[in-house]
């Protein structure tokens, strides 16, 4: 019955643990400032669908990099944005015979000294909590 019981229990830990992992393609990149050279610190990025709907979003590590497991097959766009630069959006086609994309440096351009003056300016938002 112990013999029973132990087996049981690790079957259940390893199928969490290796359930949790995606299957599918694995995509990888970096996100780089186009004039320094230089990684670029907590990047947007986010994966739309062939009709540009949302699919998942995530930020890049300290150093740009970023990754995402389980992709399925398909037609993507990858959308990386940072405050004070210029949005990319990279079309991605991943097929059957593919289990990683790796894409290279993904350079950001950064918006010119007057960005912020053609920007629309909103009014704040003022939240008010309302005490109980």
């Amino acid at each position: 019955m112990k013999t029973l019981l132990l087996t049981t229990v690790l079957l259940l830990q390893v199928t969490i643990f290796y359930g949790n992992s995606a299957p599918g393609v694995r995509l990888e990149a970096n996100a780089i400032d186009k004039n320094s050279g230089q990684a670029l610190e907590y990047v947007a990025v986010t994966l739309l669908d062939a009709n540009l709907n949302y699919v998942k979003g995530f930020l890049s590590t300290v150093n740009g990099h970023f990754s995402l497991n389980g992709l399925a097959y398909g037609n993507y766009f990858l959308k990386i944005s940072n405050t004070g630069y210029e949005e990319t959006i990279i079309p991605l086609e991943i097929s059957q015979d593919v289990t990683d994309v790796v894409l290279g440096p993904i350079t950001l351009q950064p918006q010119g000294k007057n960005c912020l003056k053609t920007k629309k300016q909103v009014p704040a938002i003022v939240v008010t909590v309302a005490e109980k």
